[in-house]
């Protein structure tokens, strides 16, 4: 199975994780108390919402589905039912009469500025005759379609269903995070 990490975003998000893990657990040393543990642990629920939303999604492929992976969940597509994809400043694939998102892949809003004023400049690249796809997001968008056509040429019978399911670590770990500051705040 090959994962693709999301497009943008990242620096960002591994800066705030870091950020606020180093912080929290600097003021957790620096003066154990009461007040310090809520704000270790909000410093945490920070880290994880940085994590979750900037860092996490991602869309992963193996030989007959797509896995778009999202913040708290995970849909898994069969290749051939995919009907269209498209990516702007994020991915989106039609499947199945609905369209599933993953907003890891994406261009940011200064590629699709260039994009409107010379056609896919800087996207996609003639080269000695044939295409090359410089940016990630059209690169992730070009692999599911041709994914998506070698499966329509091979189709399962009956075709698998549409799968979403939810994802336990980021779940768990939200809750956990919410019991530990309800008993730091209770303990008070």
């Amino acid at each position: 199975m090959r994962t693709y990490r999301p497009t943008r975003g990242l620096i960002v998000g591994a800066v705030g994780v870091a950020a606020a893990l180093i912080v929290g657990l600097v003021a957790l040393i620096g003066s154990p108390s009461r007040g310090s543990a809520e704000f270790c642990l909000a410093l945490m629920l920070f880290a994880w919402a940085a994590w979750v939303v900037l860092l996490r999604p991602c869309v992963r492929l193996d030989e007959r589905d797509v896995h778009v992976v999202g913040s708290l969940t995970t849909v898994e597509v069969p290749a051939e039912a995919i009907e269209h994809v498209t990516v702007r400043q994020y991915l989106s694939i039609d499947a199945g009469s609905r369209t599933y998102t993953c907003a890891g892949i994406g261009n940011s809003r200064r590629t699709l500025g260039r994009a409107t004023q010379e056609p896919l400049r800087g996207l996609v690249v003639e080269e000695g005759g044939r295409t090359v796809i410089e940016n990630q997001a059209e690169r992730v968008r070009e692999l599911i379609d041709q994914a998506a056509r070698a499966a329509r040429r091979r189709p399962r019978d009956p075709l698998p269903a549409i799968v979403r399911t939810w994802d336990r670590l980021p779940i768990g770990l939200l809750v956990g995070l919410l019991a530990a500051l309800a008993c730091v705040a209770v303990v008070g």
